[in-house]
């Protein structure tokens, strides 16, 4: 996935599926400057972590 799409993401209320090492999670934060995204699982939002965007997919 790439910068732009993860924002696009991020900002609609629409519930977009998104696998980071094939797990469903949310986008909580994209950064630019690191091309990173704070994301949480979708069953454990005490699970966050950070990775890069070009690592998300969508489905």
């Amino acid at each position: 996935m790439n910068i732009v799409r993860a924002q696009e993401i991020l900002q609609t209320e629409q519930k977009i599926e998104v696998e980071y090492q094939g797990k469903p999670v949310w986008i909580d934060h994209v950064d630019e400057e690191t091309a990173t995204a704070s994301v949480h699982l979708e069953n454990n939002p005490a699970n966050k972590m950070t990775v890069e965007v070009n690592q998300l997919i969508e489905k």
